[in-house]
């Protein structure tokens, strides 16, 4: 089997068990997966800040970003900034390629060929790592929507901050921007798997990963307890958990932590959904109340539209642009980039007709929200 030095990213809805999940990847003697980085995406955001990066002087300025602020999660990593910054500066002219020196930093003093991250927000940003790593491999940890959304509800620091109504639309938005996003990378590059089909089986999971990865087994993954210490912030209330080994306490806690009300309005909103994904509903919360159902539904269109207008509005930068964004770091980035692309056109769309759309997007949202307000009030 031919090593891969592809960059593995780990996608899902929050509370769907991918922070356990990362420590089992990072305990394959080949692959690092660091805590969450609080960096990657809002440097993606800022891009246009740091202007021409073939300038070394434009590359100092994304480096000292990275690695000077303490409230982006370069802390975690425990990499000397200095060196890595060096690195950036020497590194290839890009964006990706920047990010990647971070992760590959990691990974090296793990001693470790294959890097990547976690974050459970990547749902929604699947297209944009795809822009900056043409080849990474991308995993989605799928949960009972049921159950991450009893977890979110109980961990009320997390947004939506303990609202039910927004975390089914979360969990929602969350499986379709995957499976969504998942579908035009294609079964090369896009996996699932389900956080209940981890726990009941760790190794056949784990080999089917290892498999989508081009890896080769290895039983310590089935052991992430042993690991949890050394690669997770003692801070991080994670670590307890992952202390505590792949096991089988959380997976029907949502049957006693929702209300009758909440697992109605899911299984009425979703039942496709978590059928589909192999779920079966309850009925344990009988006759859902229509007005809930009314504004999970419109909360869901709500966040589809917000992410189609984003995406829309990322298209149109990256084709206006002439700096390209995308890693050169691995074998797989170099052969991308030595490829004829096709770039998108510019934007050849008259500027009152895209303010046009802009209005009509913006006027839409407000009739969601609104219609969403007006459902709450007759319902209280």
């Amino acid at each position: 089997m031919q090593s891969s030095d592809r960059p593995i990213f780990v996608v899902g809805c929050p509370r769907s068990g991918t922070t356990l999940f990362r420590v089992m990847l990072h305990a394959h003697p080949r692959i690092a997966i660091p805590p969450e980085s609080k960096f990657l995406m809002p440097a993606y955001r800022r891009r246009t800040r740091f202007q021409d990066l073939q300038l070394r002087e434009n590359r100092q300025l994304l480096a000292e970003w990275i690695t000077r602020r303490q409230d982006n999660g370069f802390p975690d990593l425990q990499l000397d900034a200095d060196t890595v910054a060096n690195e950036i500066v020497d590194g290839p002219p890009t964006l990706g390629s920047a990010m990647g020196i971070v992760f590959r930093a990691y990974a090296q003093k793990f001693g470790k060929d294959r890097w990547g991250d976690k974050r459970p927000s990547y749902y929604g940003f699947m297209d944009e790592l795809d822009h900056l790593f043409p080849d990474a491999q991308f995993i989605h940890v799928i949960r009972d929507g049921r159950a991450a959304v009893a977890s979110i509800k109980r961990k009320t620091d997390l947004p939506p901050k303990g609202d039910s109504l927004k975390s089914m639309a979360t969990w929602i938005q969350a499986v379709d921007a995957c499976r969504r996003s998942g579908k035009k990378l294609g079964p090369e590059r896009y996996f699932e798997v389900r956080y209940e089909d981890i726990i009941a089986d760790p190794e056949r999971e784990m080999r089917a990963v290892c498999a989508f990865l081009g890896e080769e087994f290895h039983p310590g993954m089935c052991a992430p307890e042993q690991i949890a210490a050394e690669v997770t912030p003692a801070t991080w209330s994670h670590q307890k958990q992952i202390l505590r080994g792949v096991n089988d306490e959380s997976v029907e806690l949502w049957r006693q932590q929702l209300e009758p009300w909440e697992v109605a309005t899911l299984e009425r909103a979703a039942g496709g959904r978590l059928r589909s994904l192999g779920y079966e509903l309850s009925g344990i919360g009988g006759r859902a109340p229509l007005t809930k159902v009314l504004q999970l539904v419109l909360l869901h269109r709500r966040f589809t539209a917000e992410l189609a207008a984003r995406r829309l509005s990322d298209r149109r930068q990256l084709a206006d642009s002439e700096q390209p964004v995308a890693s050169l770091l691995t074998k797989g980035q170099l052969d991308y980039a030595a490829q004829p692309q096709s770039r998108p056109r510019p934007s050849i769309v008259p500027k009152r007709v895209r303010h046009a759309v802009r209005w009509r997007l913006r006027r839409l949202r407000r009739a969601l929200r609104s219609s969403a307000s007006a459902v709450s009030e007759s319902s209280d």
